[in-house]
């Protein structure tokens, strides 16, 4: 199951995300020549590396990885281009649409639920995954309680990301002299996994 809420991000600095130094550019819409809009999105699924199974009392480390099967459902052409220059900057904004699947800044995090485990590993960053790329997995100790009844447990994963939702070029594209504007969405949604605590 998974729910997601999709805040639009819209002419303001992007939010930082706890990542490894990655920098996102600023939402600056201000040409007038859109020739492109690509539609879709990253579709993230959330998986657990290795067996699920623990026993009472156990600390171990529990691998979490995430893929992006994000997936461009349409393409749309806006402003027609006129001139050389306009219909190369045109095929030059038509590529980059394509970014729309990437997710960017992405941070996991677990949280227990009503399950008798506690978590000791803080959000974890995945980094920029393209659509059909894995994450290394991340490791989140856990800690089963020691008082723990035999069963299966839901936890939860909690995603942010970013991805970019529009794009806009402008310049000359003769001497590769060309200005990017990009429009993110920020994401924040909530996944399952489920590990179970044995019969002993």
């Amino acid at each position: 199951m998974v729910s997601k809420l999709i805040v639009m991000v819209f002419l303001i600095s992007i939010l930082l995300v706890q990542s490894s130094a990655e920098n996102i550019p600023p939402n600056i819409w201000t040409y007038t020549d859109d020739y492109f809009t690509a539609y879709g999105s990253p579709e993230m699924v959330v998986s657990i590396a290795g067996g699920p199974e623990y026993d009472r009392d156990e600390t171990a480390n529990l691998l979490v990885q995430v893929m992006n099967q994000g997936k461009i459902t349409g393409f749309k052409s806006e402003d027609k281009p006129v001139g050389s220059n306009e219909i190369a900057l045109s095929k030059i904004e038509q590529q980059l649409e394509y970014g729309i699947t990437t997710s960017v800044g992405v941070v996991a995090s677990i949280s227990a639920k009503d399950a008798p485990v506690d978590i000791r590993t803080p959000p974890q960053s995945a980094g920029t995954l393209v659509s059909g790329q894995v994450s290394q997995p991340l490791p989140f100790e856990i800690k089963i309680w020691d008082s723990a009844p035999a069963g299966k447990y839901t936890l939860e994963v909690n995603l942010t990301y970013q991805f970019q939702k529009d794009v806009q070029v402008d310049g000359n594209a003769s001497n590769n002299q060309i200005d990017y504007n990009m429009l993110y969405q920020h994401v924040n949604e909530t996944h399952e996994i489920f590990i179970i605590v044995k019969e002993q």
